[in-house]
């Protein structure tokens, strides 16, 4: 197949990913495409996305998955989402999940974006013996450069949990996409681009997570996790995955006919005119 797509508008290239996770078949799609407004400013994309098991055996206990959106008026908030996906990833996936709360795993994951975030500040800055604990005030004019939402989901033994910071969305979509549940809140405060991010010192008030540690629902097909670039044009989600969620998983085989398909469904929404913002999502299709 001749490929078509415009893949220098991809900060992350479409990819599909192949897993076995608790015994369950998992395919995850996953891309970042920068938004008009930022190709107009001649900036980067803000967007990150990154999935992690729990480990490097064939059938890993837990798979988590974090995508995280830079707030655009914040210098280093690109490296931000990436720092957000490293730390929280990591820590959620290295859970003991039979004892440790989730939403405990993510409080210590942000500190550890808080640290990574600092130490990053302190190297540019030519200190580079400085300590790297996140002693210094979080609100300091070095860290909140680094700004940046967060949406996490793990997959695991027990079934699944969500958790976001800030104004992505987290569904849960069942019956071929027609039916569609948010997860977790959509925060946003003020106006549809201001938000409490991970380097706020209130961030637990823009935290939300799914119902219940690990619901496990057998009429679930699958989630997706999109940053708001996408999310905000969601009016009835049913319609929306309806069309969206069959789209995608035709082409679980197919990467060449994924990445124009990506195109396309951005380049839609954008011309619509929802959104000249960044646009990341990740589908889990669980046993395709």
């Amino acid at each position: 197949m001749e490929m078509t797509a415009d893949l220098s508008r991809f900060s992350q290239t479409p990819v599909i990913l192949h897993y076995s996770v608790a015994g369950r078949r998992v395919a995850v799609v996953m891309f970042c495409w920068k938004g008009k407004a930022h190709v107009e400013m001649g900036s980067e994309c803000q967007d990150f996305a990154y999935a992690y098991l729990s480990s490097d055996f064939a059938d890993a206990d837990q798979l988590t998955l974090v995508v995280a959106d830079g707030v655009s008026t914040r210098t280093r908030s690109r490296k931000g989402a990436e720092f957000a996906c490293q730390a929280l990833g990591k820590t959620l996936s290295d859970a003991a999940t039979d004892v440790e709360r989730l939403s405990d795993c993510f409080a210590r994951g942000r500190s550890e974006f808080i640290k990574l975030c600092t130490n990053d500040a302190r190297h540019r800055n030519g200190d580079l013996n400085a300590e790297t604990e996140a002693t210094a005030v979080i609100e300091s004019n070095e860290v909140v450069e680094y700004a940046t939402t967060a949406l996490a989901l793990s997959l695991g033994t027990r079934g699944y949990w969500a958790a976001s910071v800030g104004d992505g969305a987290i569904y849960g979509v069942a019956v071929g996409g027609t039916a569609a549940r948010l997860l977790t809140k959509i925060n946003r405060e003020g106006f549809s681009n201001e938000v409490r991010p991970l380097t706020n010192d209130q961030w637990q008030r823009s935290f939300d997570q799914s119902d219940a540690d690990f619901v496990l629902d057998d009429t679930l097909e699958g989630f997706c996790l999109m940053t708001d670039g996408l999310s905000e044009s969601i009016g009835d989600a049913g319609i929306y995955f309806g069309s969206v969620w069959p789209e995608l998983k035709q082409r679980l085989d197919d990467p060449a006919s994924l990445t124009e398909y990506a195109e396309a469904f951005c380049r839609y929404w954008e011309d619509r005119k929802f959104s000249d913002d960044d646009k990341t999502l990740v589908a889990v299709f669980l046993n395709p």
